[in-house]
């Protein structure tokens, strides 16, 4: 088990890691209140709410500031599209409980592989009412869909890291402008939450998802115009699920809150340009020092079922 008691902000710890000679330009980052960051000139689409209604507004504004239409599936391999998104539900044919990381970038083509520092990936039964429930009987009421029957979350693990590619051309890599998630039963403040980076390995744009308690929560970070993020990191709780791991308060008095994932909607991915074409000169700084820097948790302890 790890824990963190670390309460600092993301900009600060920024800028220990950055030095007082990096100059942040355009994308200095400003705190969000619950102790995320948005960089200014990002836009930040967030919302909660107990049924999917409730959020269905500000991720419809989110689809809309993408613009264009779902793309799907390139299966077969077939046109590039210029404009539009990728939206990936969990609900795509074929997709196995124990999901493959490249099956969104190899089976059903949307441009995207996963990792994690966990033992793989598991996508709840398609079965109404089950959201992980074959896991851990209680998750069947901790968690709610945003679009039925199946949720995701990485296995053992908190972390789940997206890469991007050409879904006409899976083997080339590629960038994304805006991305969002929606979360369930996220208790905690300042913990799930989605961060953006370049292709320097460059921290572009983070923020925390809202709580809601046994619903759902979504948030999503649409970049200005060039700028490109080639990964994604998602943090889903601070307990990953499992048998024995039930979310709430534990006889230690400790708060584990489990969290699992729906959709991801992001926009279609595209050739990454040259870094110094899309990054102003301090911010190449701001890479460097961000490549030494390691989230930490701002609340509770990571649990992972062995």
């Amino acid at each position: 088990m790890q824990t963190s008691n670390s309460k600092k902000s993301i900009a600060s710890r920024l800028t220990a890691a950055c030095g007082a000679v990096c100059l942040l330009g355009a994308f200095a980052p400003s705190a969000q209140a619950d102790g995320g960051s948005l960089f200014s000139s990002s836009t930040l689409f967030s919302s909660s709410g107990l049924t999917s209604a409730d959020i269905l507004a500000s991720v419809d504004a989110f689809r809309a500031a993408i613009g264009g239409a779902n793309n799907g599936a390139n299966n077969p391999l077939g046109t590039l599209f210029a404009t539009g998104r990728r939206e990936i539900n969990w609900d795509a044919g074929g997709l196995p409980a124990n999901m493959p990381a490249n099956f969104f970038n190899a089976n059903s083509r949307r441009g995207a592989e996963f990792s994690t520092p966990g033992l793989g990936f598991d996508v709840s039964l398609n079965v109404a009412g089950s959201e992980f429930g074959n896991i851990n009987p209680t998750y069947s009421d901790e968690f709610t869909v945003f679009s039925a029957n199946r949720l995701f979350a990485p296995r053992g693990a908190t972390t789940t890291d997206t890469k991007f590619f050409l879904p006409n051309f899976p083997t080339t890599a590629a960038g994304v402008q805006a991305f969002g998630a929606v979360f369930t039963d996220v208790d905690l403040l300042g913990v799930s939450g989605i961060e953006l980076y370049g292709a320097g390995n460059e921290l572009l744009a983070s923020a925390f998802a809202p709580a809601r308690d046994k619903g759902l929560s979504f948030v999503g970070l649409l970049l200005p115009s060039g700028a490109v993020a080639t990964s994604v990191r998602l943090v889903n709780g601070n307990t990953a699920l499992g048998a024995s791991n039930n979310d709430g308060f534990d006889n230690r008095g400790l708060f584990h809150d489990v969290v699992a994932m729906d959709d991801f909607i992001f926009s279609e991915p595209s050739a990454v340009p040259e870094v110094s074409q899309f990054m102003p000169a301090g911010f190449l700084g701001l890479g460097v020092g961000l490549m030494v820097w390691r989230r930490q948790r701002s609340t509770g302890e990571v649990v992972s079922n062995q």
